[in-house]
């Protein structure tokens, strides 16, 4: 399929943005509501040898559902799904941004500001958690970062959900039951060692990957690292990072703290929950955009451009002065003629 010029449904697809995951992702034109959207098209010439083509449109089909019961303002928006000629399609709001990717070892953004993308991200995790869902692929590729500064995680295919109770229990988690059984699924250098163990997963998984994520955002390398894959989960599940303040100094105590419990290799000693984590982490991280853009606006003149208003203000300030001895004068004549008053009352009176 041509990037550029092809149409599938009524979406205009203009040009390429990425590939990956048996799927490629488009920008392109709503031409029903005049709005540029990203459109996801799943290509069996993509998938890898051995996966079955239903289990690829399976997992869209999921995503689109698990992402829609969100409704998180960290969670890329869903607007549709469908399938034309035996393509399955999935229809996203458009992020004009960059992935997390090129900002890991970037030491150029002040870290309260990356500290802040991170409790977005966790934000957005508290959310899949309470619908009864593991994201189980949180990594770097998987977090937008919008030009305006706004964090948009995406990529819920591999989602699974907690348990039936869990799937049931939540809203809107009944609608995104759908999940792939039977794949090892992730990027194994996020993905928790209960992984590699074969143990039961939680919500305490995503929370692993998350403070990989986070140790190698905040620290400008990852907390395990190799280039062969088997002394990658070697060392993961067999010895401790080093400390990450010895990476960046400059971080508080509680910061080092908190993304150091995420990466025990015990599920129980990490947090009990993203939002334990999310409370950690809000009092160091730079204010939202929205606060941040109105901070900015508000200017203050000088206070000699305007003499005017400076003294007026220092007149409302002052205390009250103290009656004017004049108004004595009104008073006085006042009560003599009252007296008058009552004089001729009784004269007339006898």
């Amino acid at each position: 399929m041509s990037a550029i010029a092809q149409r599938i449904g009524r979406y205009e697809l203009l040009d390429l943005i990425g590939t990956g995951g048996a799927g490629r992702v488009y920008r392109a034109r709503d031409e029903e509501l005049g709005r540029l959207v990203a459109v996801k098209v799943m290509l069996p010439e993509l998938a890898a040898p051995g996966d079955e083509w239903q289990t690829w449109k399976t997992r869209m089909l999921f995503e689109a559902r698990a992402t829609a019961a969100l409704n998180h303002p960290n969670v890329v928006s869903i607007y549709d799904v469908g399938e034309v000629d035996g393509l399955p399609y999935l229809v996203m709001e458009l992020i004009v941004g960059r992935p997390l990717t090129v900002f890991m070892g970037d030491q150029s953004v002040p870290w309260p500001r990356r500290l802040r993308w991170l409790a977005d991200v966790a934000r957005s995790l508290r959310a899949a958690h309470g619908a009864g869902l593991v994201h189980r692929d949180v990594k770097p590729a998987n977090v937008l970062i919008a030009d305006d500064g706004v964090v948009k995680v995406v990529d819920f295919g591999f989602a699974r959900a907690l348990d039936a109770g869990a799937a049931t229990s939540k809203p809107g988690a009944a609608r995104a039951r759908l999940t792939i059984e039977g794949h090892v699924v992730g990027t194994p250098r996020y993905m928790a060692p209960e992984r590699f163990r074969a143990e039961p997963l939680d919500h305490r998984s995503d929370q692993f990957s998350w403070g990989v994520v986070a140790y190698e955002l905040l620290g400008g390398v990852p907390p395990w690292d190799a280039e062969n894959p088997a002394l990658l989960v070697a060392r993961m599940l067999g010895t401790e990072p080093p400390p990450l303040a010895t990476h960046n100094p400059q971080l508080p105590p509680q910061v080092v703290e908190a993304v150091e419990r995420t990466l025990r290799k015990r599920p129980e000693e990490r947090f009990p929950d993203m939002n334990t984590l999310v409370n950690e982490l809000r009092p160091w991280c730079e204010p939202p955009p929205s606060v941040t853009r109105q901070m900015a606006a508000i200017t203050v003149p000088p206070a000699a451009k305007i003499p005017a208003l400076t003294d007026a203000l220092a007149d409302d300030l002052s205390p009250p002065a103290p009656p004017a001895r004049s108004l004595l004068v009104p008073a006085v004549l006042v009560a003599l003629a009252a007296v008058i008053v009552g004089i001729l009352a009784w004269v007339l009176v006898r």
